[in-house]
């Protein structure tokens, strides 16, 4: 009798444990399905070619001022912020069409759903502001056009392993998660993966508003070396 009961107990104390792993596999293959490689890294290495394209944008304030041009632009009745202001444009023009042009390409050479068209537009926009804002902040501290590439390119590097391009943020520990929301590159990523999602304008708040205020700090920063830059 007691034996007959101990291995009865036995038999569906195993049935328990084959159900638990069959359980905990189901679910990791299901998460490894929901995750989409192309859709991540398409944005990722994205926001990376711009970042570095920005790094070069600013780069030429500092290249006009040792062939100088700046200087006779620097003689025309333009304040320091206008000045500033059109080199922003440009560099601006610049990246908004080689993330427009990325975009399009993904979209319909590869397949990749990026979100609702209005969101994903106005991400893509406050997103090259942004690291516009930090290019030009950049050149405005440095004091040669060679300096200005290997500070930018550093900056692009560490900003790129700590906010998502080249691994998940997921993966990370909460620490490096918290300190990785100091670059632009980590909220556009979280904005472009919560619109891969299904998320519409309203889900990326957030990340739109840390954006603006993204842009608008290291604007203001690089007008004030601007104004130091140019004397």
């Amino acid at each position: 009798m007691l034996a007959r009961v101990g291995s009865q107990a036995a038999r569906e104390a195993m049935t328990r444990e084959i159900i638990v792993i069959k359980e905990q596999v189901g679910q990791r293959v299901q998460a490894e399905q929901q995750f989409d490689f192309l859709a991540y890294y398409t944005p990722g290495m994205a926001v990376l070619f711009l970042m570095f394209a920005m790094m070069t944008g600013g780069r030429t304030l500092l290249a006009e001022r040792e062939a100088g041009t700046l200087g006779r632009l620097r003689a025309a009745p333009l304040g320091a912020g206008e000045l500033l202001a059109g080199k922003v444009l440009g560099v601006f023009a610049t990246g908004l069409l080689q993330m427009t042009a990325l975009v399009l390409f993904t979209r319909y050479a590869l397949g990749v759903e990026w979100g609702e068209p209005a969101a994903v537009a106005l991400l893509i926009v406050l997103t090259v502001s942004a690291l516009a804002a930090l290019g030009l902040f950049i050149a405005t501290v440095a004091r040669t056009a060679s300096q200005a590439i290997f500070i930018g390119s550093s900056v692009v590097m560490v900003l790129a392993a700590a906010g998502g391009n080249f691994v998940p943020r997921l993966a990370f520990p909460e620490w490096l998660k918290t300190i990785s929301l100091i670059g632009p590159n980590a909220w556009a990523l979280e904005g472009f993966q919560k619109l891969h999602n299904g998320a519409a304008l309203g889900g990326v708040a957030t990340e739109l508003v840390a954006l603006v205020l993204i842009t608008a700090v290291f604007f203001g920063l690089a007008l004030i070396g601007f104004r130091k830059f140019v004397k």
